[in-house]
């Protein structure tokens, strides 16, 4: 994957957390304190993940006439240097996007103060994300290169980038609670699926999850992505089809999991029950496993499903691919449905020592 590095200005627009930054829409008064920005501040709408107009896809600003060498490059975006003291900082990142020709250029909404806002490139959510601690550029030892100054350039480490930025979320995560904890949390997840894209064995968790029985088995976290994703589509069509029915039905299925990976449910969506409109929340698994034996389900997923009463409702959906990784096949079963056919085996902690025994350490015994 081609790694590009492109320039945008810093949002050092008042009142905004860290997580926040360009994750915010501009008002009418940010477009007059902000006239250098240019035609409509764009930049503060790159990482808007809870936009409705970003959904189901995240809508990208660039440079005019940049187009890369390869297709479905990696973005990593910096602030220019001679802007603010926050100049020269790596601040967000897209994978595997989708650049739109010049000619083609859609408008993302419309401010009457500003006329209309436009995109350049289009990216799955679940590869953006902003970096709530921004990373310094490193010239030299990022990019390879001895200085750059205004248009995109190729990045030659775009792991080190990404791995920088995950260990300084991982360092506040340390102190985070709340809003600022979440948005940590999500942007770990987005850097664990690029650098998996990257490289697997740069991966936190680089190990497919294949045939086994469990033993030694980690999970996948592309393939767990793979199919959030193909659920999620799956439930976008089934969305539609159901507000011809229900018109006041949500429009987009809520993809939980995004933006809080240990939730004990990954989407959020509708089915009909009995005539009736009603809310379900869907727990997805990827395996390539035929017998699903790579599945695992937790205590609290579980728990959930068991609470579901009549006013929502609860699904698994097994997805299961073949031994390459393709052909999907969405299962959706409820918990009632899921035990008929499997039991659901219990895991044990295994006792590991990572240093000497010592006299202090040694197991006391107990008479009788």
């Amino acid at each position: 994957m081609e790694a590009r590095g492109v320039k945008i200005y810093w949002d050092d627009r008042s009142g905004l957390q860290p997580w926040e930054r360009y994750a915010r829409e501009a008002t009418a008064k940010d477009h007059r304190e902000h006239l250098y920005i240019g035609r409509g501040f764009h930049e503060c709408l790159n990482f808007a993940t809870q936009h409705p107009d970003n959904r189901p896809m995240m809508k990208l600003y660039l440079p005019p006439r940049y187009y890369p060498a390869a297709a479905n490059p990696l973005l990593l975006f910096a602030s220019y240097d001679q802007q603010t003291s926050m100049g020269g900082y790596w601040v967000g990142v897209a994978g595997n996007a989708t650049i739109l020709p010049e000619d083609k250029e859609r408008p993302r909404t419309f401010l009457k103060h500003k006329g209309a806002l436009w995109y350049r490139a289009m990216a799955d959510p679940a590869l953006v994300s902003p970096f709530v601690v921004p990373i310094k550029v490193a010239v030299a030892r990022h990019i390879g290169a001895k200085a750059w100054y205004r248009g995109p350039v190729g990045i030659s480490h775009p792991e080190l980038v990404l791995k920088e930025a995950a260990v300084a979320a991982a360092e506040q995560l340390r102190m985070a609670a709340g809003a600022q904890k979440k948005a940590l949390l999500r942007q770990t997840r987005v850097i664990d699926r690029l650098l998996a894209m990257l490289d697997p064995a740069e991966s936190a968790n680089g190990n497919r999850g294949g045939g086994g029985t469990g033993g030694g088995w980690t999970p996948d976290p592309e393939l767990g992505t793979e199919a959030e994703l193909r659920v999620l589509h799956d439930q976008i069509a089934k969305t539609k089809v159901l507000r011809k029915k229900y018109p006041a039905a949500s429009k987009y299925p809520v993809h939980v999991a995004r933006d809080d990976p240990y939730a004990d449910h990954d989407i959020v969506s509708a089915v009909e029950v009995r005539g009736h409109l009603v809310p379900t929340y869907i727990e997805v698994k990827g395996t390539t496993s035929a017998q699903w034996a790579t599945v695992m389900i937790s205590d609290r997923q579980v728990r959930l499903a068991e609470t579901c009463g009549p006013k929502h409702h609860h699904l698994f959906a097994v997805v299961q691919f073949d031994s390459a990784g393709k052909n999907p096949q969405i299962h959706y079963l409820t918990l009632a449905e899921l035990k008929r056919r499997y039991r659901l085996e219990p895991l044990k902690y295994r006792l590991v020592r990572d240093h000497l025994p010592r006299a202090a350490d040694a197991p006391r015994r107990t008479r009788g």
